[in-house]
């Protein structure tokens, strides 16, 4: 992989051409339960596609109340079923992006796998100031159920805060983030494609019209380049 300096450059030339969004590359390997979170909420089209990055405590501290994890739903003391799945409260959208907060997916994960997605954003987040939007990529993501098959049901640990109490998440048809209109019961299918050193990369997307093809994916510390999608066979 490239190093940061590269990611600077690459971040100048999008600045310049007027592109909305780059491209965060999340590693699943050590976070296997918040990228299920994520491709869960993307395959209903539950949240958008692309983010927009907002790390003032005080709108990161009320968008957390918003979604319901303030109020310790993964807690060894919760009164919830999601609960068994783990101790700690993972949400997407991102809190930290203005797209987070009220009407989040929820789901309970292991503690570390929680860290391990926070640092990585974390390091992202040094290389992009606050405003900017950014779509959102994935390696290593084969043992995520809901992001390898994206018509697997609700395995009983997606929720919501709905009406001040969790509930299972499910797709409504006044809650949808869509690029095009589709029927209710189409499921958004999340693309493959594959980067320059030949690994696999899950775009999180809804927009039929967008090709990862030629733009770059980066965590922050490195940069690489999308040579091609790969289409089922």
């Amino acid at each position: 992989m490239r190093p940061h300096s590269a990611f600077t450059l690459v971040f100048a030339a999008i600045a310049i051409q007027g592109i909305a969004a780059i491209n965060f590359v999340w590693d699943c390997s050590n976070a296997i339960g918040t990228c299920n979170n994520a491709c869960f909420a993307m395959n209903h089209n539950l949240a958008p596609s692309v983010l927009t990055k907002d790390t003032r405590k005080t709108q990161v501290n009320e968008r957390r109340k918003a979604s319901g994890c303030r109020r310790g739903p993964c807690g060894k003391n919760a009164k919830t079923s999601f609960k068994r799945f783990g101790g700690s409260c993972d949400e997407y959208p991102f809190a930290t992006t203005k797209e987070g907060g009220k009407g989040a997916i929820l789901r309970c994960v292991d503690g570390p796998e929680n860290s391990s997605e926070g640092g990585q954003l974390s390091a992202f987040y040094k290389k992009i100031p606050d405003g900017q939007k950014f779509g959102i990529t994935m390696t290593n993501y084969q043992k995520a159920a809901f992001c390898v098959n994206s018509k697997k049901a609700n395995d009983g640990g997606e929720f919501r805060l709905k009406n001040n109490a969790f509930v299972s998440a499910k797709r409504s048809d006044n809650e949808l983030f869509e690029a095009a209109p589709v029927a209710r019961d189409v499921v958004n299918r999340l693309r493959e494609y594959e980067d320059e050193l030949g690994r696999r990369v899950l775009h999180l997307s809804n927009d039929p019209a967008v090709t990862l093809v030629g733009q770059t994916i980066s965590n922050g510390t490195a940069t690489l380049l999308v040579v091609r999608e790969i289409f089922e066979e």
